[in-house]
């Protein structure tokens, strides 16, 4: 331990680290790679809690969703109940993934379509969709105003910031959910969708970009003036200072011409030099790149068995040992972003 010890305090010498932001996995559920005809036997990729009590199943595939991925495939999670079925009061089925909230987390939004699949409309009364932190429900579909339908489609939008219980820069588990509300049998089949499930922050949870200088998600010309101001300045600017060494120079040009015209702007989807891309699987603290943070997650299973999800074990041994930290290794100072332009 003593020997990791003093690979974290190099580390914390030579690199500067991102801050945390609040950032979920396969939100639009296009990261599987095919669709899932049952997610209580296959759960959605990072989606690793999937739980049912009653007559409940789920899957995910092209049937209804809002956002396509770069091949043109365009997935979501539903779950319904089972028609011909009695439940009870309190029968769920849930999905669930591990979040970092900052303490100021923004805004939850997800796209959701609520039915009854032959045409009868969505029961209130009978069921809900509803959304969790931690066991703690945070919204619930039945603030929503249903069509003449009898049914919902739309963006519903969730302020985390009213919750502040939640928002301590820590691991909090986020569940999506559909639960009974009263006891009853029916022959109806009732479905709740959800696509591009994310939180609103600092350019749509992903963090701004480390030449990002003005902060308004993309690396263009006003970045570029603000980085010129700083040219050699000592003491350096804390802005201009990307390869914090205390200067501003050449070394800190090359970081930001590795960001030059990206962005990291979600709004953009689908538009023209914008697409998505997977993350890095060892970013595991979601800081967009391989640093320091992904470090101290290893530290925490420091010879444990990490090989659960979202664990740390990457050597194929089933123990957080050094061979983890030799891969993290060779990924260092990696980084990734889920929206960008070429």
């Amino acid at each position: 331990m003593c020997r990791l010890a003093g690979l974290l305090i190099f580390c914390c010498l030579v690199c500067s680290v991102n801050a945390e932001v609040s950032l979920i996995m396969n939100g639009s559920f296009e990261n599987n790679g095919h669709s899932i005809s049952d997610i209580t036997d296959e759960a959605p990729l990072n989606w690793c809690d999937v739980s049912v009590t009653g007559e409940y199943y789920g899957w995910v595939n092209t049937g209804w969703s809002t956002h396509p991925d770069t091949t043109g495939d365009s997935n979501s999670v539903a779950v319904a109940s089972n028609p011909g079925e009695s439940f009870t009061k309190g029968d769920s089925i849930r999905l669930s993934q591990q979040v970092l909230l900052e303490t100021d987390a923004g805004q939850l939004s997800f796209d959701l379509k609520l039915l009854e699949g032959s045409g009868y409309g969505w029961d209130p009364q009978r069921h809900s969709a509803i959304v969790m932190i931690d066991e703690n429900v945070i919204w619930d579909s039945n603030e929503l105003e249903l069509d003449s339908n009898g049914e919902f489609e739309g963006t519903v939008v969730v302020d985390v910031n009213h919750f502040e219980q939640f928002l301590d820069d820590d691991w909090h588990e986020l569940t999506l959910a559909m639960k009974t509300n009263s006891n009853f049998s029916t022959a109806k089949r009732y479905q709740a969708h959800w696509d591009f499930v994310k939180f609103d922050k600092y350019c749509g949870g992903l963090g701004f970009l480390l030449g990002d200088l003005n902060q308004d998600c993309y690396v263009t010309l006003d970045d570029f003036a603000e980085f010129a101001t700083s040219w050699m300045d000592e003491p350096a600017s804390p802005k201009g200072d990307l390869y914090d060494d205390g200067f501003v120079d050449y070394n800190d040009l090359m970081l930001f011409a590795e960001d030059w015209l990206y962005n990291t702007d979600w709004t953009k989807w689908g538009q023209e030099r914008t697409f998505e891309i997977e993350r890095l699987e060892n970013d595991f603290d979601l800081s967009g790149q391989i640093d320091l943070g992904d470090i101290m997650v290893l530290s925490d299973y420091w010879l444990l068995d990490g090989s659960g999800c979202g664990g740390p074990e990457l050597s194929g041994d089933n123990i957080v040992n050094f061979r983890d930290f030799a891969v993290l290794a060779n990924q260092w100072r990696l980084r990734y972003w889920l929206y960008y332009a070429e």
